[in-house]
């Protein structure tokens, strides 16, 4: 009886021992976490509420098929690469594109669906011919800017 009593308070005791330590732990400040690159302009997050639940950036292997080989959330591209924006609608719109390049600010590419989008997933990928750099991918409703996905082509 006496050996679990001592167990239970050496338990208690490395339990309190391990909290102290988790809550004097130094959470990172600010300026040591990673920082998020600056994006060019902000999206309108009421539009993109509005029209989409989800979206991203990906990537799909030469010869690949949707969805199964779409590899998702990617931000690092290599030339000749097929980009991808993939995503959820719950309003009907039709979005379209603009690329822009970071270092030179203009736009190098831009498009968009051929007709209106209806409720439900999508996914449209193409290739990648764009020099190495860093890039933005815009995504519009209308003339309202929707989305911004910082990537790179190296």
């Amino acid at each position: 009886m006496k050996g679990k009593r001592l167990f239970s308070v050496v338990l208690a005791l490395a339990l309190v021992v391990s909290l102290v330590a988790v809550g004097c732990a130094k959470a990172p400040s600010p300026s040591e976490q990673p920082e998020a690159p600056a994006l060019s302009e902000q999206p309108d997050k009421a539009i993109f509420n509005r029209y989409f639940s989800e979206m991203g950036l990906g990537r799909l292997p030469l010869g690949g098929k949707f969805p199964m080989d779409l590899q998702r959330n990617v931000a690092i591209f290599a030339p000749g690469d097929q980009i991808s924006l993939y995503g959820t609608i719950i309003e009907e719109c039709q979005p379209r594109y603009k690329i822009y390049d970071v270092q030179a600010k203009q736009v190098v590419r831009e498009g968009g669906m051929p007709q209106p989008l209806m409720k439900g997933g999508f996914a449209g990928a193409e290739s990648l011919d764009i020099p190495a750099g860093k890039y933005e991918y815009k995504v519009y409703v209308g003339d309202a800017l929707a989305a911004v996905f910082p990537f790179e082509v190296k």
